[in-house]
């Protein structure tokens, strides 16, 4: 009976010390932490989910191997053996179109800027928002940006997109853009509709997605002229190196044309964003400062 109680102590304290609780981290390339990251023990139903801030905790031997999966990353493995802490960066899947993963990515996150509007002195907030918030679905996107003088001029867009696909992989996007802008002389109101797809340049470029836009819309414009009437057009966008984006569109309206210029440099959490503007007689240069965050 001793025999047996000592050799039952001794497996038990063997079990104990094989097993540990191993906690960690997972972040993206960026620094950026993923929530929902799927940590499972290889070969078993044991597995944990990372929270908001990226973090996990699972109880692991040291024999057992953690898979770290996300969709649109690269999956990896790592064996437990002596560690109690195991922190993972996961790599983008170059063999998956960004629309397919940006989604996913950004789960759940969201930016908020500060923006000045150079030219017409206009101050105000832009927010962008992917995610399962309000009646979205965690494929949507949507805008809403704002600026005044805090008297009589101000500046309204919003935007809203939402991410397709036909068949297996055929990805695409479709956006319906709604802008107002009232000053002392001029106003107008437009409505776009755009359909956005991402084409593979070439594999050799890290970068090697072009985003293109083909957009048509409806224009209601008020100065010295008036015109009501339809338009269409195209938009370009690329990254052009780690972490800056730049994106430019162009619109012809009956009467006259637009343009849109779109610069985006991220720092870890932060992003730096100047948006010029130029329909007409409007212009504008917004510059703005954004903080990506979790609901």
């Amino acid at each position: 009976m001793k025999i047996s109680l000592a050799l039952f102590l001794s497996l038990y304290c063997i079990t104990c010390i094989a097993q540990r609780t191993i906690t960690g981290n997972v972040s993206d390339t960026d620094g950026e932490v993923i929530l929902g990251v799927s940590i499972a023990i290889k070969d078993s139903a044991i597995g944990a989910v990372s929270d908001f801030d990226g973090n996990y905790s699972i109880v692991a031997s040291i024999e057992d191997v953690l898979v770290f999966s996300y969709p649109g990353y690269i999956t990896q493995e790592k064996v437990v053996h002596n560690n109690i802490q195991i922190d993972v960066i996961l790599n983008i899947d170059p063999d998956i179109e960004p629309i397919t993963y940006s989604c996913f990515q950004r789960f759940y996150r969201n930016t908020a800027y500060l923006q000045h509007g150079v030219h017409n002195g206009m101050t105000g907030v832009l927010f962008e928002s992917s995610g399962d918030i309000l009646p979205l679905k965690w494929n949507s996107f949507f805008s809403v940006n704002y600026l005044t003088d805090f008297d009589t001029n101000n500046y309204l867009n919003i935007k809203y997109r939402k991410n397709s696909k036909l068949g297996k992989k055929f990805y695409f996007s479709n956006s319906l853009e709604l802008e107002s802008t009232r000053l002392d002389n001029f106003q107008y109101d437009s409505y776009e509709l755009s359909f956005n797809k991402s084409i593979l340049i070439s594999k050799k470029d890290k970068y090697h997605y072009l985003n293109m836009d083909i957009i048509a819309g409806y224009i209601d414009y008020h100065s010295d002229m008036s015109s009501c009437s339809f338009g269409y057009g195209i938009g370009l966008g690329k990254e052009l190196f780690d972490r800056f984006y730049l994106g430019t569109n162009f619109i012809h309206w009956n009467e006259f044309n637009e343009y849109n210029v779109e610069a985006i440099y991220s720092i870890n959490r932060f992003r730096l964003i100047a948006n010029y503007r130029n329909i007409n007689q409007f212009k504008d240069l917004q510059l703005g400062l954004g903080y990506r965050f979790h609901l």
